[in-house]
């Protein structure tokens, strides 16, 4: 996230991208990962905030597909153990279902909660010093492979289609290289099922490339940000499943209409841009998702 109080920032009206840049937000965002985690307490509230709106579009959903009860129940036996009776599925219950946040960070607020929905969670950072904290904060559900973790950028990461349910971005799509964004945009819509659901935010203004030497006032706060802008980034996601995808084994092409459920903008604080909040939903719902994969080795 830009911080506005900074003064040695740099704007560039052309893409000129920094020599080794995700290296550099690597080694940044090891350097100040505890003042990072601290500091980004301020803005916790929102990432809280649409992580459970995404619930409540998930549970919506869920109960739409459940409507007609023995379409979908189970059967199980009465209390009194006299006969069986149908039961339906309980909308609330999201146990077996994939999430993948890509700069998940220490793993708070998000991994928190769809862990405490039971989900399977996959967390990606470039910063081992946050991964490590994400361990230490989820050593039980670490252990219990309901969390995994990787050290790596989100560009490298290959799923088969239709391993994901749900796909989240918070504050990091904004440190790839613009052409980066939208060629990750793609690749994830291939990994979500029908569906599935892709959350992320980005700068409400169009950011060419920008640059900090010491963001948050640290000597080794070096810092990169880009943004394609409200307008364009919309017409990224509107567009995704359109079928113009080329399909590089990323999980690009996998079709399925792109439905925005939600897009809200909180604005500028005077420490921090106005920002874009989206959830977009894959069309279909009823295939069932890749359940057997491996997550990528680094």
């Amino acid at each position: 996230m830009s911080d506005l109080n900074q003064p040695q920032v740099q704007e560039q009206e052309q893409e000129q991208l920094p020599p080794d840049l995700k290296g550099r937000l690597r080694d940044s965002y090891n350097a100040i990962a505890p003042l990072y985690n601290m500091w980004s307490l301020a803005y916790q509230g929102y990432r809280m905030r649409y992580t459970c709106k995404l619930l409540e579009f998930m549970r919506k959903f869920k109960q739409q597909r459940h409507q007609s009860p023995k379409e979908h129940a189970f059967i199980k036996p009465t209390d009194d153990g006299t006969g069986y009776e149908y039961k339906a599925p309980n909308p609330e219950h999201l146990k077996g279902m994939n999430a993948l946040e890509v700069g998940c960070g220490s793993g708070i607020p998000v991994a928190e909660i769809l862990l405490a929905k039971d989900m399977t969670y996959f967390g990606v950072d470039l910063s081992v010093t946050q991964i490590n904290t994400a361990l230490q904060n989820f050593q039980y559900q670490t252990d219990h492979l309901q969390a995994s973790w990787l050290v790596g950028d989100m560009m490298d990461l290959s799923f088969p289609p239709g391993a994901m349910d749900v796909i989240i971005g918070f504050y990091s799509l904004i440190h790839l290289p613009r052409e980066e964004q939208q060629v990750f945009l793609k690749r994830a819509w291939g990994w979500l099922r029908p569906g599935g659901m892709l959350m992320i935010n980005f700068g409400r203004e169009e950011l060419v490339s920008e640059v900090s030497e010491n963001w948050l006032g640290h000597e080794k706060g070096w810092m990169f940000w880009s943004n394609w802008g409200e307008d364009t980034t919309m017409e990224i996601l509107e567009g995704l499943g359109d079928g113009d995808e080329e399909g590089d084994g990323g999980g690009e092409g996998d079709g399925g209409k792109a439905e925005v459920l939600l897009k809200e903008i909180t604005e500028a604080d005077g420490e921090d841009p106005a920002f874009v909040w989206v959830i977009v939903r894959k069309s279909g719902g009823l295939e069932p998702r890749a359940r057997h994969f491996e997550f990528p080795a680094e």
